[in-house]
């Protein structure tokens, strides 16, 4: 009951707040940290009119545990592309017929109908929905605790077979540097190392990145048409030249900034590389590389996993069209 009692508390301390916002506009806003949901990290600094019927439902708490809150926004953040109709289209499945579709300032109610207690009938017990991840590596916990980081494990869900995650190589295989998937064995090798180490976001992206093409071997994602019509859909929507300025940009970028700036924007260069070739400069693979037939497909499927399941503010910023069609992009 401790959940629901956080869950009561959250939603008064809410509804008092609203009435003290004393602003024309309201933005959204997370925690920023590690934890936060990558479901609620796309709304981070949306913005609407207070008067907008979105914060109807944009209200926090958006799920058991949420820490995301509202604070007063200003009209110069407002969003053509990243208006109330995106943030409602958004927002429907993540609460849509739950006791979190809710402002209980403006609805006077903090649990609505949607309740299991006004569902539950002759007076039985209401069971808690199983738990359907058993794809969790064993080894994650342990990766999470050295290096002081949760992940998000809505990836795993994905997975169509046990996949281990190892930190060192399993024994009779040969090292190899860095992190990796290995769809011979289906095993994904991330080490434990300074570079994690320096970059907590790194350190989340890569295990969605290797799990992501695990997932894509296991399904064959790279050969479906949805994906390649996405990655046709992106080519459309940046030019080469746009492509090659925001490349230029971004690396840039990832010169001069700290550990987790660096990896951000070498995601994108990554990204860049897989629909334009052309472009790469050899910032993360060689030009040979991108000549193997499906590597370009499995790349960008992982920097989807990456964008989808961790977040990427560098690449919202610099794409950010791409990246929304990548966030909404489904795996099943």
């Amino acid at each position: 009951m401790s959940t629901e009692h956080k869950y009561v508390t959250q939603s008064a301390i809410m509804a008092r707040k609203w009435e003290t916002l004393d602003s024309e506009y309201l933005q959204f806003s997370t925690v920023g940290d590690s934890a936060v949901r990558p479901e609620h990290r796309m709304f981070d600094k949306f913005t609407a009119l207070k008067t907008d019927k979105i914060w109807l439902r944009l209200y926090t708490p958006l799920a058991w545990g949420c820490r995301c809150t509202i604070i007063p926004g200003i009209a110069r953040n407002l969003s053509k592309e990243y208006n109330s109709d995106w943030a409602n289209r958004l927002v429907d499945p993540l609460v849509k017929d739950t006791i979190f579709d809710n402002n209980a300032a403006l609805s006077n109610v903090i649990f609505n109908k949607s309740h299991p207690y006004f569902k539950a009938k002759d007076n039985k017990a209401i069971s808690k929905p199983e738990v359907t991840n058993s794809y969790i590596p064993k080894e994650l916990e342990r990766y999470e605790k050295e290096l002081g980081i949760v992940i998000n494990k809505d990836i795993f869900n994905y997975l169509k077979k046990e996949t281990p995650l190892h930190t060192v190589e399993p024994v009779g295989y040969p090292v190899h540097r860095g992190a990796y998937y290995s769809p011979a064995a289906n095993f994904v090798k991330i080490p434990i190392d300074e570079r994690r180490k320096n970059s907590k976001w790194y350190a989340q992206a890569v295990v969605h990145h290797e799990f992501g093409h695990a997932i894509d071997t296991q399904t064959g994602l790279r050969d479906s048409t949805r994906l390649k019509s996405l990655m046709t859909e992106a080519r459309k929507l940046y030019t080469s030249a746009e492509m090659k300025e925001i490349y230029i940009n971004a690396r840039k970028k990832g010169l001069f900034g700290d550990d987790d700036t660096r990896e951000k924007h070498s995601a994108i260069l990554d990204t860049i590389a897989s629909l334009r070739p052309t472009i790469n400069m050899n910032q993360t693979h060689s030009d040979a590389y991108w000549k193997i037939p499906g590597y370009k497909e499995a790349e960008f499927i992982a920097h989807i996993s990456e964008n989808k399941f961790s977040g990427n503010d560098a690449f919202k910023e610099l794409m950010p069209a791409l990246y929304k069609k990548m966030v909404d992009f489904k795996f099943d």
